[in-house]
């Protein structure tokens, strides 16, 4: 298991290098969300202290985008020590073709969800995600069938929503009001959750309320070849805490249970996703609640 950490700032990746084994850098162009990282610093970085890269695209990618992006990838094909983490099938289709399969981390969000399909994509030898609304036991069973290189998500607020174009610019043009960008949250008038809510050039982003909190099921998903963790929209002082945590427990410096006790007393609001619910449910079942 390695421990990933998203990386926004070249000054985050300063903080978190003692506590990562490898990181994922959000990139201005070709990831979602992003910030000022100075990309051949952070690469730099990384190498002086035997870190994994690995490059975000997770951005949804248009032909315009597909033109651009191309030449870049091009630029690290020879750098045979970075790796690309990329939600798009014609990004993945064409870093097949230059055969990069041992450096692709493959995560469609939510598609991959039983093992037929992951076994497919399995064959190319790629690393791969599960779907994150699926149960540990589905996780469990589909990876003891198929026996892939997993991404998980295990820490931090999970992406719900996705759009490209701008709805929180396009909803205040609307409503005739310029709605600042800074820190937004949205909460709908029947439910009590708050989500953070992001709008940048990329697009639109929703989370979900809660952080994502896995650290109590490591040792049920100990097959993961990478336990990520993301930093946004969270304390800075909180998250270097649990990623510590997270990683002084891969290598055997804290038991789970001083874990848990820990991660429970950094105060943050924690959930365990649909690990123990399915999200679909049959009519029949819903009738007869």
């Amino acid at each position: 298991m390695e421990i990933v950490s998203s990386i926004y700032t070249n000054e985050e990746l300063n903080e978190y290098i003692s506590y990562i084994d490898a990181a994922l850098l959000m990139l201005p162009s070709y990831s979602m969300v992003y910030e000022n990282l100075l990309l051949d610093d952070a690469i730099n970085k990384l190498r002086e202290n035997n870190k994994k890269i690995i490059l975000c695209f997770d951005k949804i990618m248009h032909p315009s985008d597909m033109k651009e992006v191309k030449p870049f990838i091009l630029g690290f094909k020879e750098e045979k020590d970075i790796y690309f983490y990329v939600t798009d099938t014609g990004l993945l289709n064409y870093l097949l073709d230059l055969g990069l399969n041992k450096r692709i981390i493959y995560n469609p969000i939510t598609m991959l969800c039983n093992a037929k399909d992951l076994s497919i994509f399995n064959s190319f030898g790629i690393s791969l995600a599960l779907s994150e609304e699926i149960t540990l036991n589905d996780t469990i069973d589909i990876y003891n069938e198929v026996k892939p290189e997993l991404f998980m998500m295990t820490f931090g607020y999970r992406l719900m929503f996705y759009s490209k174009r701008k709805l929180v610019s396009l909803y205040g043009d609307k409503i005739g009001k310029n709605i600042p960008l800074d820190n937004l949250t949205l909460k709908e008038a029947t439910r009590p959750d708050i989500m953070p809510i992001i709008e940048n050039n990329n697009g639109t982003m929703v989370y979900r309320s809660y952080v994502l909190n896995l650290f109590k099921n490591l040792l049920n998903i100990s097959f993961i070849k990478y336990c990520y963790l993301d930093s946004l929209r969270i304390n800075r002082d909180s998250y270097i805490k649990a990623l510590k945590c997270f990683y002084d427990y891969k290598n055997g410096m804290i038991s789970l249970e001083d874990g848990i006790k820990y991660l429970d007393n950094i105060g943050l609001n924690y959930e365990d996703g649909f690990l123990y619910k399915d999200s679909v449910y049959q009519k029949e079942e819903l009738k007869n609640d």
